[in-house]
């Protein structure tokens, strides 16, 4: 199984979005591959669609996070990528036997804070007009020997 964790160091760091970056882990050969994230938490529409494709190339099957947004959220579910909200810090080859909950609804995910107390808040029709778009992630582009280009290994 390939997995992916949002990771500060070697440990799961608290939130999806906000980890310093994402590793993709394959179980069966322990290989990790880095995915640099946004500093500061700063992701854009631009760089999170980058991350979503990016999971989607390295054919990850599972997230595992400790807090998760319900726009990431829903758009993971939707992606058909399975997300398990682990209940501690564990390290990030250690994610599998962490206790946790399988979520598969975006509305178990957190609300953002600048939507909290709003009602009727969705992830839907979200357009970028008016964002300002920071650099984002290195495009993910397959070379013709299969390899990944533009991530950084481990």
């Amino acid at each position: 199984m390939i997995y992916a964790i949002p990771a500060r160091g070697d440990n799961i760091d608290n939130h999806w979005m906000r980890a310093e970056e994402i590793a993709v882990v394959d179980s069966m050969t322990m290989q990790i591959t880095r995915l640099p994230l946004a500093k500061n938490g700063e992701a854009t529409c631009k760089s999170k669609s980058a991350l979503l494709a990016a999971l989607k190339e390295f054919d990850v099957s599972r997230v595992y996070v400790r807090n998760i947004g319900q726009c990431a959220l829903g758009k993971l579910l939707k992606a058909n990528i399975e997300v398990m909200q682990l209940d501690s810090k564990t390290n990030i080859t250690n994610a599998t036997s962490a206790q946790g909950k399988l979520l598969t609804e975006a509305e178990q995910g957190r609300v953002p804070p600048k939507h909290q107390g709003k009602s009727g808040h969705s992830c839907s029709g979200h357009s970028c007009s008016g964002h300002h778009h920071a650099p984002s992630l290195a495009p993910v582009t397959q070379t013709k020997s299969g390899k990944i280009k533009g991530f950084l290994p481990f």
